[in-house]
Order: structure tokens, then sequence, then C-alpha cells
């Protein structure tokens, strides 16, 4: 197809090139247009496209040429990105139980297993390049617009990325390769585990100092050791130290069953929502309540979330809003 099968409907903003649009032969079917950029760049990316394809990756659909410029048609998914869903949960003051955590982790750990079996490194993996399903159960890694194919060196030394989750050997001017993913991978898994990013130095040069020294923000002490462990493993400042996506997916698999199994061996509790959130006692560890949690109106769907009191004292637009996506 092309351009003439699709209505626009918006633009995303920024610098991405991409549109929601609708599908005029499909009546209500949703996709994202973007545009590549233009020359080798663009055709990195649609090759990106093409050669990784899986179940937790942002579904391509098709390409096609229109006024000179080249473009490919994505399956659009409603949830939006997981920049979004964490703000959202900040407003809501929920946190992603340990379930939830180990169920993301292993969806966008298979997704970037996958890409790296087919020699892509992504280079620019961050939360608004994760992408949600409508009942957020779901991720799917997405924008390969800086994704490069390595050669058999496995070495690459171009500064691709957005300071706020590249590796400290990128920023250094290092050569890197595969592991530069799994550092980006592990920033974003603490942003989700704690809605806060690890890194928060107030300017460029306290941002770098941060990252290549290792100083990390501790993670707090509800979180199950598995995941700190992981997390602080891929947030290693040697690259040779850091696991592979395969090695870290293998270990949260086993995490997620072992979770599972667990889940079956608790009853069940109903609550509603005034005596879920006594149940607390303003202490915010995951996995205390195994019940359903009530969806609250004009909301996203929350029944693997749980309610956090001590975020209802954060500023819902902390430290994470400070971004360098333009650097």
């Amino acid at each position: 197809m092309g351009m003439e099968h699709y209505v626009k409907v918006r633009d995303f903003g920024g610098n991405s090139g991409a549109f929601l649009a609708t599908d005029k032969h499909t009546p209500g079917k949703k996709v994202v247009i973007k545009r590549l950029a233009d020359g080798a760049q663009g055709m990195d990316e649609l090759k990106a496209s093409l050669s990784v394809q899986h179940p937790n990756i942002i579904h391509f659909l098709e390409s096609f040429v229109y006024e000179g410029s080249l473009y490919v048609v994505l399956r659009h998914e409603a949830g939006g990105d997981m920049d979004n869903l964490i703000t959202r949960l900040l407003k809501l003051h929920k946190l992603p139980t340990t379930h939830t955590l180990l169920m993301w982790y292993t969806q966008l750990l298979d997704a970037l297993a996958h890409c790296h079996s087919q020699r892509i490194i992504h280079r620019d993996i961050k939360p608004s390049n994760i992408f949600v399903s409508e009942d957020t159960k779901t991720l799917y890694l997405g924008d390969f617009g800086s994704a490069k194919e390595l050669s058999s060196t496995n070495l690459t030394t171009t500064f691709v990325g957005t300071p706020l989750w590249i590796s400290p050997e990128v920023l250094q001017g290092k050569s890197y390769s595969y592991s530069s993913d799994i550092w980006s991978l592990g920033c974003v898994f603490y942003e989700m585990a704690c809605l806060h990013r690890p890194f928060t130095g107030n300017c460029f040069a306290r941002l770098v100092s941060e990252i290549t020294s290792g100083s990390l923000a501790p993670l707090p002490d509800d979180i199950i050791p598995i995941i700190k462990e992981v997390i602080i493993q891929m947030l290693a400042l040697d690259p040779s130290k850091r696991p592979t996506a395969a090695e870290t997916l293998a270990i949260l698999k086993r995490a997620l069953a072992s979770e599972k199994e667990m889940q079956k061996k608790i009853p069940v509790r109903h609550t509603n929502q005034k005596n879920r959130l006594g149940t607390y006692g303003g202490s915010p560890h995951r996995g205390r309540l195994k019940g359903p949690l009530p969806e609250p109106p004009n909301s996203i769907p929350c029944r693997h979330l749980e309610y956090c009191p001590t975020l209802s004292k954060m500023d819902p637009k902390p430290k994470r809003r400070i971004i360098f996506r333009d650097i």
C-alpha cells in the first residue's frame, strides 16, 4: 500500500517524524507512520526493523516511498510509551508489583536478546522507546532509528543515544558493543522499579560524572534481591562484567516462574479500595497484596500495580523531567 491508504490523525511531536494514522480500508485500525532519515541512516533503520521481528518488538507492517521519502508503517500500541506510563504511575501513587516487574523485564530482555542474536545493537534504549499494550501487561521495544548492525569486530565508536541512558564507555568515547545496550536497559529497569532515574545530575557535566563514576542512587529495600542484583550487574562500569541479555533473561525467567508458584500457594483476598490502602500501614512493600486491585475511573488498568503511600508525598514531576534529548 502507500500513503493514499491512510488518513493522518495527529503528529506525535518532537523530532521523531512520526504520526498517528487510520487505515482507510480497516475502520478503527490505527497505525504509526514514520518518515525515515535520508540516506544510509534511514536504510539502516529499515534493515533493522525487517531483521528483528519478535513478539516484544514493535510490529513492522510495511514500507513505502512517498514524495521522495521513505516511510515505515508500524502497529500502534494504545498504552503509549513507558515514559508516559511512569508519569501516570507517579500521579496515581502506584508501584509495579514484583510479578509485573519480572514480567516486563523478561519481555524486554527477550526482545533485546533477539536483536543481539541478529547482530543488531539498538543504541537508544530508553522509556520513550518502549511501547505499552492497552492493558499495560505487554511491552514492545521500538524506534530503531539509531540501531546498527555490528561488523565481525562486534565494536563501534559512534556517539549515539540519549545521555540519561548512555553507557559510560560511550560517554568516554571508547569502543562499545552489545553490553552498552545492557547498561541502557539496566537504567530503564531501575526507573521502572523506582519511578525515578538512577542518575540525577542536574546538568550534563554532573550527569556524565555520575555515570562514569558509577554514582548510582541506592535501590529501595522493598525490591527483591534478585532484581537488585540483576540491575546492579547490568550497571557495572566495566562492560565485560555485565551479563548478556540471554544470561539475564534466563535468570529472571526462573525468578518469574518461582514467583508464580509462590502466588499459587497464597490465598487471594479481595478487598475494597479503602481497606486495601489501609493494609499497607505506610510501607510500600511489593507483593503484600495478592488480590486484583479495583480499577479507578479514568485511569490506566492497575490490576498488577500497588498503592505506595510514599509516592503520594513526592513531586509528580521530580528530577526525571530533566532530559537532555537534544544534546
